[in-house]
């Protein structure tokens, strides 16, 4: 695994699993100008194709939306069937002429609320 040791403030070197290796190493100035045109150079490229770039973006975004609006009306559903569920039950509750009925409702209610 390599990993970044910095010097003092004046190079980085790199640790390989074994140990550090002193003898390559990267300078914090040289390494900062690496990034730095790195990220002009996106910079650039997004600027110079902007409309593409929000057009892609504008569309993942109403995917996004589609889906959660999907899902979200999945649960929906799901959860107006176990209410019309739970109301047989409580019904039945209701209706119960004695209190073996009424245990077996319950337990019909808790097995109700496992399985959704």
């Amino acid at each position: 695994m390599w990993q970044s040791k910095s010097d003092n403030g004046e190079r980085v070197s790199s640790t390989i699993a074994r140990g550090t290796c002193s003898i390559h190493y990267i300078r914090n100035v040289v390494l900062e100008q690496i990034a730095l045109k790195t990220i002009r150079e996106a910079a650039e490229y997004i600027t110079e194709y902007e409309p593409v770039f929000l057009y892609l973006f504008a569309k993942q975004h109403k995917l996004s939306i589609a889906n959660n609006m999907n899902q979200a009306k999945k649960e929906l559903e799901k959860n107006k069937k176990r209410i019309k569920k739970l109301d047989k039950l409580f019904a039945g509750v209701i209706q119960a002429p004695d209190a073996k009925m009424i245990q077996e409702v319950q337990e019909e209610m808790l097995n109700a609320g496992k399985s959704a």
